[in-house]
């Protein structure tokens, strides 16, 4: 049920003086494993922030099993771009002077190990890498 502050009608909507002697109700009742459902994507949303599980959700075809797997098995964090993420993955696998790092094609490296290794969604304007 959506309730609508004092004349804030949505276009269409409910206002005064407006018959509703046709309108019906139908109430619907919730099984146990619905509302379960509707808990869990609760938990999730708030674990996980409004953006970031509204894209996984979406990502997934609305599965929540799907996307809570993805999200604890395959989330490897929010970055502000791939490249980001490619620098943070060459320095954990690599010991390398300082002096040479001007050297390395960053953006070539994330567009590879991207595009075999991980894949991203967007949201929140930030890069959310998950690793196959």
């Amino acid at each position: 049920m959506i309730i609508h502050p004092a004349g804030e009608f949505p276009s269409g909507g409910i206002s005064p003086g407006r018959d509703f002697s046709s309108l019906t109700l139908e109430v619907i009742k919730m099984t146990e494993a619905d509302e379960n459902n509707a808990k869990a994507r609760k938990a999730f949303f708030e674990e996980h922030g409004a953006a970031l599980a509204e894209a996984v959700l979406e990502h997934t075809g609305g599965d929540l099993s799907e996307a809570e797997r993805l999200m604890a098995e395959c989330y490897q964090g929010a970055y502000n771009d791939e490249v980001d993420y490619a620098v943070e993955v060459f320095d954990e696998q690599t010991a390398m002077p300082d002096g040479l790092r001007c050297y390395i094609d960053y953006e070539r490296f994330a567009m590879h190990h991207i595009g075999c290794d991980c894949f991203t969604i967007e949201a929140d304007g930030q890069v959310h890498i998950f690793r196959y």
